[in-house]
């Protein structure tokens, strides 16, 4: 019995480390583990007394560094101060502007509207308008001296200058020049120009040239090397010869044809030609010439040009077998095949060489209709001065000619062919151009 009233008297006697932290210490009397002292418990409270520690670990690290900054701040402000001295350059210098230059490579170019007059050997006046989309940025531009010129063609060299004055960029802006006196640097390069504008469906024109742009007071130098691809004539899709009439007689200056001439431009330029001569060919034969004058080709649809020429009757009349033959597939379908062929230009009597040159290379062929014509030049006959010719005709076909006469008396009407037609025509017009067969 004393020993367990002993034993009972040392489990109760209360430990002199009361805080729990002490329990871990070695040889210490930890005294009863309590209800809440499982290893759990013990093992939760050395984790938060390890973050303790941690904690107050990076304070020190913290306290260290502002200590650091307190002594040293001198020497980081110069760190700093050297090391913008050499990337601010770097920014402005390389970076902002390279920004900018990538900005204009990527950005489009087009060419609006361009316009060629007053064509001389060695100038032309020159009007080029183009539009320049910079995505949403907005700058200032130095006067640009855009070289114009054929790539890969020439080395390069520009044909053309023209000078783009100041202007400010924003969006989509059309820049360019109008009505610039421009001197012609190279003829070889603006001769190919000019073919490329005549033969082709689409073509380059290239620029380069170099300014400064603003992007508010950075001053950015940059280059402008790019292909503009444009629409060009290409040998007028949609060429057409109308209202064909032989005049009989002829005129005093020997013209006994007109024509209406359609040359369709799909190109965005406006070129001031001039005169334009050629040739006319029933196949490889060359039955006479006309001429255009003040020869203007605007953008889109424009009015027919206006042609006269001779037709040389008497050389028709004696090869009609070969001129029937090369017809013949066309004739059954109801119309003739005309081809022009360019034979010179001029402008103010003056020849321009590169037209001159291009024109010279530029063959078309029209459809003209065979009742067309037969209409046109009845038309002309009963209206114009050759009345007479009717009194030369004797019989069905002089009384149906003068029929149609007086139909169309007194009206702008075509006069009505069927009747001409239900007669034997071959005749009627054998008989008409036999006073110019001789």
């Amino acid at each position: 019995m004393g020993k367990e009233k002993d034993i009972k008297a040392v489990d109760e006697k209360p430990s002199y480390l009361k805080d729990k932290s002490a329990k871990n210490a070695i040889g210490a009397n930890r005294g009863p583990l309590g209800v809440g002292d499982s290893v759990s418990e013990i093992n939760v409270e050395h984790v938060e007394s390890a973050d303790s520690d941690a904690s107050k670990e990076e304070k020190k690290k913290k306290g260290g560094f502002k200590r650091h900054m307190r002594r040293f701040w001198f020497v980081w402000l110069v760190g700093l101060i050297i090391l913008g001295a050499v990337a601010l350059p770097i920014l402005f210098l390389l970076i902002i502007p390279a920004i900018a230059q990538d900005v204009l490579n990527s950005s489009k170019l087009l060419l609006v509207s361009g316009v060629v007059a007053e064509p001389k050997p060695d100038s032309v006046l020159l009007t080029v308008m183009s539009a320049l989309d910079l995505k949403g940025f907005t700058v200032r531009t130095d006067p640009l001296t855009l070289d114009l010129f054929i790539r890969k063609f020439d080395n390069n060299d520009p044909f053309a200058k023209v000078n783009i004055p100041a202007a400010k960029v924003h969006d989509n802006t059309t820049l360019g020049v109008k009505d610039q006196q421009t001197p012609l640097l190279s003829q070889s390069g603006w001769q190919q120009f000019v073919n490329n504008v005549l033969f082709l469906d689409k073509g380059l024109v290239s620029v380069k040239g170099n300014t400064n742009a603003y992007l508010g007071k950075l001053k950015c130098p940059v280059w402008l090397n790019r292909d503009l691809e444009t629409p060009m004539l290409g040998k007028f899709p949609g060429f057409t010869i109308s209202n064909t009439t032989l005049l009989l007689p002829n005129k005093t200056d020997g013209t006994n044809l007109i024509a209406n001439a359609t040359l369709p431009n799909q190109s965005v330029l406006t070129i001031y030609i001039g005169r334009v001569t050629f040739n006319i060919l029933s196949g490889d034969m060359v039955i006479g010439n006309a001429s255009i004058e003040d020869l203007v080709l605007r953008p889109g649809n424009q009015p027919p040009s206006p042609v006269s020429g001779i037709l040389d009757i008497q050389k028709v009349i004696a090869n009609l077998g070969s001129v029937l033959s090369t017809q013949a597939d066309a004739i059954r379908h109801g119309y003739l095949n005309l081809t022009i062929q360019g034979t010179g230009e001029s402008y103010n009597g003056e020849v321009i060489p590169y037209y001159d040159n291009a024109l010279k290379q530029l063959t078309l062929t029209a459809e003209v209709s065979i009742v067309g014509v037969l209409a046109s030049t009845i038309h002309n006959i009963i209206h114009g001065n050759g009345t007479n010719l009717l009194s030369g005709l004797i019989g069905n076909k002089g009384s149906e000619l003068s029929s149609l006469k007086e139909l169309s008396d007194g009206t702008d009407e075509e006069p009505d062919m069927s009747r001409l037609f239900s007669s034997d025509s071959a005749e009627v017009f054998k008989k008409l151009l036999e006073p110019y067969a001789v």
